[in-house]
């Protein structure tokens, strides 16, 4: 942060506070207020930010579109489908009152956004900005919009698929109106340099591809799903979702070197944790003697332990092999630093079963080895199996995972990435790369219970009118007579 005191020393967030301020986007409320505070410029800016308060956490969510087409593009269509399934208004420029010049524009804009509580709600720009000019003086007014999609036409000669329910957004395809658009002229090609420039931080672009509305429709409520979450730092925290043969641990790897990040594998922490001589250790002992497996509460202690080591919040962590079920997911969000990144590498039963079970160790170098059934490598007295790639471990392994594996996508929900592991294994990791680049496809999962208030900890003003109910349990209970 680039804030500094008196003594010009610059003022840093402890690590320990970030988790919090990436959980509740307060860095984020409070950059709103800032822009907002410099745009409105009020005289007493401590009242202002007292009442703007609870007006920034409901704009810094509310979703602000501006909407970008080529000429002939039914783009009316697109924004009834985005404010059916947004809930947000469309706002063409035939709805602005008449002005005469770009600033009297962008104040006959917000003058509309204030009087039917536009601001607070989110809207779409279906037809402007049209020019530069335009889109400065609505930015100068603090009209600034969270996403910007431009629909970019594209030649493909194959139709495009429609949903079996049709519907009126299905079945009208944006490939017939493509042989009938007018070429751009030079001036609309300049003005739309202009606007990509002004609007370069949030601008993002889709392409046609023979697509239907409904399905440029569900590509725009992805985007504007994403937003660029502010943070005051970007410490990685991943949490990789997958069964053994998947690639996790390369992936994982991969991650380690490619970010500075620390590599946990869950399978390793325990087995390091059982060898310890504490209270911890010795419980795993006498559970691995008796052949009973460590519940959630033991499997978390380890995990927190590891998590708030000076190295996991310094650098940031990718951790595989863990949670194995939704009650270590929940136990696992309720950590002071919870993971801001979930990825899953989706890969199929047999798949994994052939890789794993194929596998071998060199004993001699410790390299690893894949080999068919049946190859000269399987003779070979170098290349030995590793205990957990017999089959009876492989088909435990993988039986536990693709059981739990549906409850854990649902608990996570839109807050998890899936990436096909079906493929190369650079495309893979190339693929899981590209989700960290990006922000969270959701705001964070929040399950924390909430606290129990107590009639203790109840402040009670003395100008508040007298509760005469407190009263019913000091006073003896009327007695009641029968008329019988």
């Amino acid at each position: 942060m680039g804030t500094v005191d008196a003594i010009k020393r610059p003022l840093n967030i402890p690590l320990k506070f970030v988790p919090y301020l990436e959980k509740h986007r307060i860095y984020g409320l409070f950059c709103e207020i800032a822009k907002q505070l410099i745009i409105k410029k009020p005289l007493n800016h401590i009242l202002y930010v007292k009442q703007c308060l609870q007006h920034a956490a409901r704009s810094r969510d509310a979703p602000r579109i501006v909407l970008i087409c080529p000429p002939d593009f039914d783009r009316k269509l697109l924004a009834e489908y985005l404010e059916l399934k947004l809930g947000i208004k469309s706002i063409g420029i035939n709805e602005v009152e008449a002005f005469n010049s770009n600033e009297e524009f962008a104040a006959n804009v917000r003058k509309m956004l204030r009087k039917l509580y536009f601001e607070e709600s989110g809207w779409l720009f279906i037809d402007f900005p049209r020019v530069k000019s335009e889109a400065c003086a609505l930015k100068s007014l603090g009209i600034i919009p969270t996403h910007v999609i431009e629909i970019i036409w594209t030649d493909f000669s194959a139709e495009s698929t429609l949903q079996s329910t049709p519907s009126r957004y299905s079945a009208t395809s944006t490939r017939g109106s493509h042989h009938k658009m007018r070429p751009k002229t030079p001036n609309h090609l300049h003005n739309l340099h202009d606007l990509r420039a002004v609007y370069s931080s949030v601008l993002v672009q889709i392409e046609t591809a023979g697509r239907t509305y409904e399905e440029l429709g569900r590509a725009c409520i992805t985007l504007t799903r994403r937003r660029k979450y502010r943070t005051p730092c970007c410490n990685f925290r991943v949490v990789l979702i997958g069964p053994r043969g998947s690639g996790r641990r390369s992936v994982a790897g991969y991650l380690a070197r490619r970010y500075n990040l620390v590599c946990i594998d869950f399978d390793y922490l325990l087995a390091q944790t059982r060898m310890q001589n504490n209270k911890l250790g010795e419980s795993l002992r006498c559970l691995t003697c008796w052949e009973i497996r460590a519940d959630a509460d033991v499997k978390i202690r380890i995990v927190k332990r590891r998590l708030m080591s000076a190295d996991c919040l310094k650098k940031g962590w990718v951790l595989f092999g863990y949670p194995i079920t939704v009650e270590d997911f929940k136990l696992l969000d309720v950590l002071t630093t919870p993971p801001n990144r979930i990825i899953c590498i989706d890969v199929d039963e047999a798949t994994c079963r052939e890789r794993l079970v194929s596998r071998r160790f060199n004993v001699i170098t410790g390299s690893e080895h894949n080999s068919s059934r049946g190859s000269e490598e399987q003779s070979n007295p170098d290349f030995a199996v590793h205990c957990k790639d017999y089959e009876i471990a492989v088909s435990q392994n993988l039986k536990e995972y693709f059981t739990n594996r549906d409850s854990l996508l649902r608990y996570a929900s839109e807050s998890a990435i899936t990436v096909d592991g079906a493929v190369s294994e650079r495309n893979v990791k190339e693929k899981v790369e590209s989700c960290l680049s990006q922000a969270p496809s959701a705001p964070p999962r929040i399950r924390k219970p909430k606290e129990e208030i107590t009639a203790e900890d109840i402040e009670f003003d003395p100008d508040d009118p007298t509760d005469f109910k407190i009263y019913d349990e000091l006073r003896r209970p009327d007695s009641i007579l029968s008329l019988v």
